[in-house]
């Protein structure tokens, strides 16, 4: 008889996923809800069975009846067969011993011998007539020919020095290292958190912990390498987004202690280290992505109730209102989004009909298609260096780090080294940061830096 069940009835339809192997997506589509639901669903199981992982949540409850594991009987293993057992000889008795065959001798086989190899017969050669040439004669051809190189070189060099044309210089061509560089780790494990790089220091915002959603704002300075706890936002929310204008950081939506999208919008003074409360949004959203364009933040698409959205609002700090701004081209969240001044780039996520391969790229108020994606990416992060965009993470297994130039998805040698998603990307124009994050199981106190390297080849020389 089974124990009395302490999960929910949702919980046991999310165990019984789990021992089927199911990611944490497939699970979410297998019962219509949002990944976010299915990582809170799974913490809960953890708890109430006891249990660290997927494996013992299984053992522990088929061992309690709570779920039961069909056994295919035509996946059975087959009985091992082994050689069989000599069959005991049962003789009759007899009152004659019976005689013993003769035993008939082996041919010996006698072993053949190589052939003994013809004895070398040396060669003797006739010595060849040498023609030798005086020591004088010889050390005045070589100080001639010296003399003609010497000169050759020196003509060679002069005109080369009066003639040198540049060529056009081709463009720098990256090469990335394969290791990334331990910073001082989060003082705890976090993620769906957000931030920027201000100051030549990481701000990070908010996110989700092993106590839950929290409100704690820090500073990591990248000259000491010591993190700072910051005045606490106002409102506590995990997955919302955050950008700076002209030093003061602006953080849009997020979910709050309760699951639920929120309209906040909330603005942090760093100089001042000070929060205030702006204007709530116009609808509640979490998991949107967030950009800053021409001075004013952009708030596109995004989750609110289990629906993805399509929509975008715009905030002017100037009249310090929102407006609505033109729709992305399909409802949208958990994208990674990257940004060099007005070039908006939108790139994976999950749209109403699973994960997203598309990338989009807004200009000049138009969106643009790029190149689809190699493989699904979702809460991954992503930076603009120079004309490359890098994507990290955003995958449930240790996925490499992708480069989109010239509209076409490269592959790198470096890997997050394991499965990472709902972490924060920063970049200072130069360096990668990776911040927290959830590795399929924990959240993530990690903190990393990787540089890519550019070499600029010199220009060549032509005549």
């Amino acid at each position: 008889m089974s124990e009395q069940s302490p999960l929910s009835e949702r919980e046991i339809e999310v165990l019984q996923q789990l021992a089927l192997g199911a990611s944490n997506n497939e699970i979410a589509n297998t019962l219509v809800i949002s990944p976010n639901t299915v990582k809170v669903h799974i913490r809960n199981i953890y708890a109430k069975l006891g249990v660290l992982s997927r494996t013992e949540a299984t053992l522990e409850a088929v061992r309690r009846g709570l779920i039961e594991v069909a056994i295919n009987p035509t996946l059975a293993p087959e009985p091992e067969v082994g050689p069989a057992e000599p069959e005991a000889m049962v003789t009759s008795p007899s009152s004659e011993p019976t005689p013993a065959e003769p035993v008939q001798a082996t041919n010996l086989v006698q072993p053949t011998l190589a052939p003994t190899p013809d004895p070398i017969t040396p060669v003797l050669t006739q010595p060849t007539n040498q023609i030798t040439i005086p020591r004088g004669y010889a050390l005045a051809i070589l100080g001639v020919l010296g003399g003609l190189i010497v000169a050759v070189m020196a003509i060679g060099w002069f005109v080369v020095r009066n003639n040198i044309t540049p060529t056009t210089q081709p463009a720098p061509t990256t090469v990335v290292s394969n290791m990334w560089q331990p910073l001082t780790a989060l003082p705890q494990p976090t993620y769906q958190h957000t931030g920027v790089f201000l100051a030549d220091s990481l701000i990070v915002i908010g996110g989700n912990t092993d106590t839950g959603v929290v409100a704690q704002t820090w500073q990591l300075n990248l000259a000491t390498g010591a993190w700072r706890e910051l005045a606490p936002k106002p409102t506590a929310v995990a997955a919302s987004g955050a950008v700076q204008i002209a030093g003061q950081i602006y953080v849009a939506g997020g979910r709050d202690k309760n699951g639920n999208a929120s309209k906040s919008f909330e603005i942090f003074d760093l100089a001042q280290n000070r929060w205030q409360s702006g204007p709530a949004m116009p609808e509640a959203r979490a998991n949107a992505m967030v950009a800053a364009i021409d001075g004013k933040v952009y708030v596109f698409g995004g989750e609110s109730e289990s629906v993805i959205a399509a929509t975008s609002f715009i905030y002017s700090p100037d009249s310090k209102s929102w407006s609505q701004g033109a729709p992305i081209p399909l409802p949208l969240r958990d994208a990674a989004l990257a940004q060099s001044g007005s070039d908006v780039v939108l790139i994976g996520g999950q749209t109403t009909s699973g994960p997203n391969l598309k990338t989009w790229r807004l200009q000049t108020g138009v969106w643009q298609a790029l190149a689809d994606l190699p493989a699904p990416r979702i809460d991954a992060g992503a930076v603009y260096i120079t004309n490359q965009i890098y994507l990290v993470g955003g995958a449930e297994g240790d996925q490499p780090v992708l480069v989109l130039q010239n509209n076409l998805w490269t592959i790198t040698d470096l890997r997050t080294g394991h499965a990472l998603s709902e972490h924060l990307v920063l970049s200072n124009a130069r360096d990668i940061y990776s911040i927290g994050g959830w590795n399929g199981t924990n959240a993530l106190a990690e903190t990393r830096s990787w540089t890519p390297i550019t070499n600029i080849f010199l220009p060549g020389v032509g005549r």
